[in-house]
């Protein structure tokens, strides 16, 4: 069976392993903000749009942002997941 892959804050974990700390407030109360990016032939579609949409849903429930949080840098980690996803790396080297 494929190992499968998450991002977290960045990181790319294996999707078995704890992400969230059992404090963490979406974790007890739900609040969070989440876009699933399509990605066709090795592109990310419409990413600018995600973007705006995912900054602008943090912003209704008052969640701070990084500045890094771009198009760009959105780009590069969905790419970076989806080689993850399809190639996955050997057993515990991690994807970045």
């Amino acid at each position: 069976m494929a190992t499968l892959f998450v991002n977290n804050n960045g990181s790319i974990l294996t999707a078995d392993a704890p992400t969230i700390h059992p404090g963490n407030r979406g974790h007890l109360y739900g609040d969070g903000v989440f876009e699933s990016i399509r990605i066709m032939a090795g592109k990310p579609l419409n990413i600018e749009n995600h973007v705006k949409r995912m900054l602008e849903g943090a912003k209704v429930i008052k969640m701070r942002t990084a500045s890094f949080y771009t198009p760009a840098f959105l780009r590069k980690k969905s790419l970076n997941y989806y080689e993850c996803q399809i190639s996955p790396k050997e057993e515990g080297v991690a994807c970045h």
